[in-house]
């Protein structure tokens, strides 16, 4: 039986806990689940709630860093087959594991799995549809190739086994933003991904987030890690261009434009 374990970093958030959740006990089928909370140590409210649940097995890590050491300590202490990371204000779409399972159940040698993902705003409505389809469209058409000159993989929709991501030493403080992107990008160079073209998981986009806020030091320090990847002069001149036409979007739609407002 496959057993999925989900990493949710949070920090005093307890109201988002919770709807995690009761989202996360909709999800049934032929498999287990293993929920590992990575907190913090003064957030013991989390901490009381987790340890009073009973119906799903749950696994309480202390995080003793930063948001990437959270996800490294999580998956370090997660022991089922696929590895997950999800934020605590991210939603799994009902039946999605059961759906996952089916597919791996025709595809025993796959490894990691991605499947898509749509983007809503903090009232659970859904935004950033025109992206989102651009990110489908060339999620449909993965390639390591492509993967390098742009992220279109949604990382909640990401499932990938434990013993793949111990080579690439999990989400390794490549640097303090957008290192999921970097582990994406290590992962392709190992394995190609089981790609599955329906959504998997909603993830909550607005300026109160991480992805949704623009900081122009995490553009930049995300570009010079990316750049590591490649020793090729045209893909790095391309990744630079591909970079500033991101970069410049972004400032217009998230500063400007303040489409994002939570």
């Amino acid at each position: 039986m496959t057993k999925f374990s989900i990493v949710t970093p949070t920090y005093k958030r307890l109201d988002k806990i919770k709807d995690f959740y009761k989202h996360l006990k909709n999800q049934k089928g032929n498999f287990e689940i293993e929920w590992v909370i990575v907190y913090e140590e003064n957030d013991k409210q989390t901490y009381d709630f987790i340890s009073d649940i009973s119906d799903i097995n749950t696994v309480l890590v202390k995080n003793n860093g930063d948001f990437s050491n959270a996800l490294k300590i999580g998956g370090e202490n997660a022991t089922g087959n696929f590895i997950n990371f999800l934020g605590d204000d991210d939603i799994i779409i009902d039946k999605s594991l059961q759906k996952i399972c089916d597919h791996l159940s025709k595809n025993k040698e796959v490894q990691w799995v991605i499947g898509q993902g749509i983007y809503i705003n903090e009232k659970g409505m859904q935004i950033r549809k025109i992206i989102t389809f651009c990110k489908n469209f060339l999620l449909y058409f993965f390639s390591k190739h492509s993967l390098i000159f742009l992220n279109y993989v949604m990382s909640p929709s990401s499932f990938c086994k434990k013993n793949l991501l111990k080579k690439i030493n999990f989400f390794e403080n490549y640097h303090w933003y957008g290192n999921d992107y970097i582990t994406w990008i290590r992962l392709s160079k190992i394995t190609k991904p089981l790609i599955l073209n329906f959504p998997i998981t909603k993830a909550t986009y607005s300026n109160n987030t991480l992805s949704g806020s623009f900081n122009l030091k995490g553009y930049i320090m995300m570009m010079k890690a990316i750049r590591k990847e490649t020793s090729n002069p045209i893909i790095i001149i391309l990744q630079l261009l591909v970079g500033l036409l991101i970069i410049s979007y972004n400032f217009l739609n998230k500063v400007i434009l303040n489409k994002f407002k939570a």
